[in-house]
């Protein structure tokens, strides 16, 4: 029989490329060849310990407002609350699709047995009990701390027949005609169409992107927190929440060489008073250093502050 591992990869960092490169000679340790998936060129040496490597330009991330991930956090301050919300990048579809890229490849190929796994799979004994087990349509849930998703793209193992009922799925229409749903949720939505077993013992990652990341601080500056609004549905004005500071911290800030000071404290707004169709050049000055939050502005897709 005939195995192999359908890697897909995102491996913008050495961190990232150090663990996909252990990950590779694991693999590889079991007698099963490795098809690695990446949507820019990754250094020679990863690629030449693959049996084979996929380039490719696709890397399909959506956005606001076609399709975006929603946080909100309500923050406190005496008498003071408001609810912010910011939108941002949904990485699914990217994964769904590099699995269909990489099955696609990998069932013209001479394979029998197909694993598929994230370059960042923590390989274990669970993990790797499954390389020398018969299962044919697997899916593992995937954990992280006390979080368990009742299955993850973490690592999943199919036959070739199952495989190719698999990808069948997955398609941009489908995918965003399951509102509100991220990867996990759509491939657990389609456990009855697929009729894969969900494995009993979940597996983990090796690395969280977003751990301790404070979704709400677009802040460049250390001591100084403040969230942006920038509201694509209302279309109001742009203005800067001040949250989780010392109060009575001064700034000044310099819109379009206007420059005016504010000592600001929890729950502070200030509006900047444009929007997107309108946008200026902004400054901050805190404690003597100039950062510009022109371009943090300007990447913003849609943010909201509402008071609760």
């Amino acid at each position: 029989m005939k195995k192999v591992a359908l890697i897909s990869t995102f491996c913008d960092n050495q961190e990232k490329l150090d663990i996909l490169e252990k990950n590779i000679k694991i693999v590889k340790s079991h007698n099963i060849d490795v098809i690695v998936i990446s949507p820019f060129y990754l250094p020679q040496n990863i690629v030449e310990s693959c049996d084979y490597f996929f380039l490719t330009k696709d890397n399909m991330v959506f956005q606001w407002p076609e399709r975006a991930m929603f946080y909100w956090r309500i923050v406190y301050y005496h008498d003071k609350s408001y609810k912010l919300s910011t939108t941002y990048a949904d990485y699914g579809f990217a994964g769904l699709y590099q699995v269909k890229q990489l099955s696609e490849f990998a069932l013209n190929l001479e394979y029998d047995q197909f694993y598929h796994m994230i370059y960042d799979l923590k390989i274990d004994d669970n993990v790797i009990s499954g390389f020398y087990s018969d299962k044919n349509c697997s899916v593992y849930p995937s954990k992280r701390d006390d979080t368990i998703w009742a299955v993850g793209l973490h690592y999943m193992i199919f036959d070739r027949e199952n495989l190719k009922n698999f990808i069948s799925y997955i398609s941009k229409e489908n995918y965003l005609k399951i509102k509100g749903s991220d990867a996990f949720l759509w491939l657990h939505i389609h456990q009855e169409l697929i009729n894969y077993d969900i494995e009993p013992i979940p597996v983990e990652d090796e690395i969280y992107y977003y751990k301790d990341h404070d979704f709400l601080n677009y802040s460049p500056i250390k001591n100084l927190k403040f969230f942006i609004e920038k509201n694509d549905e209302t279309l109001e004005s742009i203005k800067l929440f001040f949250y989780n500071n010392e109060d009575g911290k001064e700034i000044k800030l310099i819109v379009d060489s206007e420059e005016t000071i504010h000592i600001v404290n929890n729950c502070d707004i200030i509006d900047l008073e444009f929007n997107k169709f309108n946008l200026k050049e902004v400054k901050i000055e805190f404690d003597s250093i100039t950062y510009d939050l022109t371009q943090i502005i300007d990447k913003i897709k849609h943010n909201g502050i509402h008071a609760v």
